[in-house]
Order: C-alpha cells, then structure tokens, then sequence
C-alpha cells in the first residue's frame, strides 16, 4: 500500500515541477507580493502637502506656519493669499490640508478677552490621510497655542492663564461628514470592474485554446487584427454593464453622491475597461490552462490593491512605490472616478491621470498583440 502511495505522490510531484508557470506562482508570486504590499502599505502617513493661507502677516503667524512645517505628517508646499487659491489646490488633489489663518491672530493672543481661531480645510474624499492631518494639525495648533500663553506667563491673580486656548474649525471639503463610504466604494467599484474585465477577456480566449476551437478560427477568413477586435468586444459589453449595475448600486443604494459629469465618469470608465482588456490579452497568451489564467489574474488584482490607492494613498507610498504604482491603469483610473464622483472634476483637471491612462493602455495594447500573434503562430 504505501509502495503504491509512494509512486502516486512522486509523479505528482513530476508533473507538478513541469508545470513551470505554476511553480513561479507559488512560488515566487506570494514572496514578491508580500515584499512589494508590506513596502507600499506599511509606512506611515507623513509629508501630506499643506497651503498656508496667511491673512494675518506676523511674527506669530509665521511661528505658527513653522509649527506646521516641523511636523513629520505635513509639508507647507504652497503659500497662497485668499481660500479661494486654496479651494483650487484641493480641487485639483495638490495638496491635502489647507490651514487658513484670519486677520488679527496675533493681536487676539495677546488680549485677554479674545479666542484667536485657525480654520483647517481638509480633502475628505481620502479619509484615511484627512483623519491623520486634521489630527496632526489639531495637535501641533493646540501646543503653539499653549506654548504662546506659557512664554509670555500672563497669569490671573487666581494663577490662571488669561489667554484662551486657540478656536481650531475643521472643514471637510467634498466629504463633510466623513463617510467612509465616500472613500471606499469608488475603490471597490474600480476594482470589480478590474477584475470582471480581466477574467472575461483572458479566460474566454483560453478556453478555446483548451477545447480546440481557437485553432478552427484561425482557418477562417478572419484576420488576426478581426479576431482580436471580435473577441474583445464580448468582454468590453460585459464589463461596462457590469459597472453600469455597480455604479447604480453604489449611489441609490448607499448614497455614494456624482457631483460631476455623468458622461465622462462612463467614457473614463470605458477608457479603463479598453486597457484592461489588453493586459487579459497578455494573460491568455501566457497561459496554458483555465488555471494559470485564475491564478495569475489574482497576483494582479492583489498587486492593483496595493498600489492603486484602496488601501493607502499613494502620496504616503515610499517613493519607489510611487514610481512603481503609476506603471498600474487603476491608480490613474481610481483617483479620477473619485475626482468625478466626490469632488466634480472636469476634463481639464483629470489630464495628467488621463493621459497617464490612455499610454499605459497604448503600451499594453502593443504588448498585448505581439503577444497574441506569437501564441497564435
């Protein structure tokens, strides 16, 4: 009996060393995603862009922008001169806080009677980095404020401090009650679309590879560039119905507002599904079985979480992995359908990321064709 055991299990074991794709999927797939997921996702949230709006011009205020600066979350990256300026740069995802200082904080913290205020605007559509700055700002706003009273000891005769604590406002713009859901359902609306495309494009190709019936297309008349186009128009109809059902589900059903144009939400949207379907182009002719195919398209859908920006802004990434996540279409594709959705962005403002998207599918689709042809031949 064991004799028998024996032989089954070391021609498993044969069968599973010829298998060379899938050896470098269980392998090497699970060590690489760990290195690259623990890097993009274990640093901390620190060096978020901030404006100063600076309306008061003084020696305090400027301490209190020093302040600001020194913390290890926020970096003052702009200096502008009305909210308005400020407003734009969160508009545009420039930066992520915004601190506005009124006119007259200097002369309210040297009166008795007055609560000199700071007002912090922060972009709610990235909860997880509004919760840190807002945190952080809150902290390094409160200490100025006490440390200002403590050097100038201006005392009761009770032995009271007779200047107030700061008034500190906090505002999120585009989310103002701070919905995770806001933050959350974009990305996995993104991300269902990511993988939908993916599984229907490559899988269906390879099985025709494995029932025989690629091989009868081929002596067709259908030119290869035909065959392609036609087996990608199948998986382009699904995916957008299917991103049509999920976006209705995401704002009837949990009131996930759009606030821009409908019509550019959904050619960005098909624009993405396109580049999608090239890379399961790539998939397919990579594969030899219906398996591999699985196997491969989740390595991808794990790296995409990681370096997309669901789980941790890309801003917070270590450098390298920011360089690294702009090599993926959904990083580009997430921070515009949340752009739309959340802040009501236009055509101008998503240029960097749709062109950034529109490349990275030109560069696939060659990729993709070359790779399709040398499997067909």
């Amino acid at each position: 009996m064991w004799g028998r055991i024996v032989t089954l299990v070391v021609k498993d074991f044969q069968q599973f060393m010829r298998d060379r794709v899938l050896i470098t999927f269980i392998l090497l797939g699970p060590t690489l995603q760990l290195v690259l997921i623990g890097q993009a996702t274990g640093a901390d949230v620190g060096h978020l862009p901030l404006a100063v709006v600076d309306n008061d011009r003084t020696g305090d205020s400027r301490a209190l922008i020093v302040a600001l600066d020194n913390l290890g979350e926020l970096n003052v990256t702009h200096a502008v001169d009305h909210v308005k300026e400020a407003g734009a740069l969160l508009d545009r995802g420039e930066i992520t806080v915004a601190v506005v200082i009124p006119p007259g904080f200097a002369a309210a913290l040297s009166s008795p009677r007055e609560r000199p205020s700071v007002q912090v605007l922060v972009d709610g559509s990235n909860i997880i980095g509004a919760y840190t700055v807002v945190g952080a700002a809150e902290g390094a706003i409160g200490e100025f404020g006490r440390d200002i009273v403590v050097e100038r000891r201006e005392f009761t005769p009770g032995g009271n401090l007779t200047v107030p604590i700061l008034d500190l406002r906090s505002t999120a713009r585009f989310n103002e009650e701070m919905n995770h859901r806001y933050y959350l359902l974009p990305a996995q609306l993104s991300l269902i679309v990511h993988i939908v495309t993916l599984t229907v494009a490559s899988v269906g190709i390879v099985r025709e590879r494995e029932t025989g019936t690629l091989e009868q297309l081929m002596v067709t008349p259908l030119s290869r560039i035909e065959l392609i186009v036609g087996k990608a128009t199948l998986p382009t109809l699904i995916a957008f119905v299917n991103y049509l059902v999920m976006l209705a589900i995401v704002v009837c059903g949990f009131g996930v507002p759009v606030r821009g144009s409908v019509p550019l939400l959904l050619a960005v949207t098909l624009l993405f599904i396109m580049a999608q379907l090239t890379w399961g182009l790539v998939i397919s002719a990579v594969s030899a079985t219906q398996q591999q195919a699985i196997l491969l398209i989740f390595m991808i859908a794990i790296l995409n979480v990681a370096f997309s920006g669901y789980l941790v802004a890309v801003e917070n990434m270590p450098l390298p992995m920011q360089w690294l996540s702009s090599f993926f279409p959904i990083r580009h594709y997430l921070s515009m359908m949340r752009g739309i959705m959340l802040k009501g962005a236009t055509l101008a403002n998503l240029q960097p990321q749709l062109t950034a998207l529109t490349m990275l599918g030109i560069a696939s689709l060659i990729v993709s064709v070359r790779s399709f042809r040398k499997r067909l031949e």
